[in-house]
């Protein structure tokens, strides 16, 4: 099944109403709660929620942010989005999560990747950053393999779950467009 989903090009993909329930659930999965600062919300609250981001580069600045999928067969492999848009800085956060029945395969890496090259071939963003916390290894890992570079550490910048993170990695990973080879994914 791995080299059956690798196989194919991640492209990113709007992301429609009847994908919310399953996004809903894989963000309630131990290790999302564990390692993503999400607010906590009932399903209601969450449409709505997903009803606001856009998926048009072209609204990058005036969008709250943007999200996608990825998918094979109807089936959601990974969620991709941008938020903390700075127009005049023309960068932006990028963030991810992989379904969590799929976790450890590479797909991860791979949806990164396509989300960058998405987002670099059809805006000015001029810098993407990932804000990781600490202890997500896998997350580290990802943009590691991409090509981010550890560029600071912001001490007890998440507040997950009431927790603060005390060794967040924050402006963790930054890629410019010139850093970015595009297409030569290689897992």
């Amino acid at each position: 099944m791995k080299s059956e989903i690798l196989n194919n090009e991640f492209r990113p993909q709007a992301i429609t109403p009847s994908m919310y329930q399953e996004i809903y659930q894989s963000r309630s999965d131990a290790f999302a709660v564990e390692h993503n600062p999400f607010a906590p919300c009932d399903f209601a609250e969450f449409s709505k929620i997903m009803d606001n981001f856009s998926v048009n580069l072209a609204e990058v600045y005036s969008a709250k942010g943007l999200k996608w999928v990825i998918t094979q067969d109807e089936k959601i492999l990974a969620v991709l989005g941008i938020s903390q848009i700075n127009k005049m800085m023309k960068t932006a956060e990028i963030g991810h999560q992989v379904n969590p029945k799929l976790r450890g395969m590479g797909i991860g890496t791979k949806a990164v990747f396509a989300l960058i090259n998405h987002v670099f071939a059809n805006s000015d963003l001029r810098k993407l950053i990932a804000t990781i916390s600490d202890n997500n290894i896998p997350s580290c890992k990802i943009v590691e393999k991409i090509g981010f570079k550890q560029e600071g550490l912001l001490r007890k910048h998440f507040l997950i779950n009431g927790e603060q993170r005390l060794a967040t990695l924050g402006f963790k990973n930054m890629l410019t467009r010139t850093a970015l080879t595009p297409f030569s994914l290689a897992i």
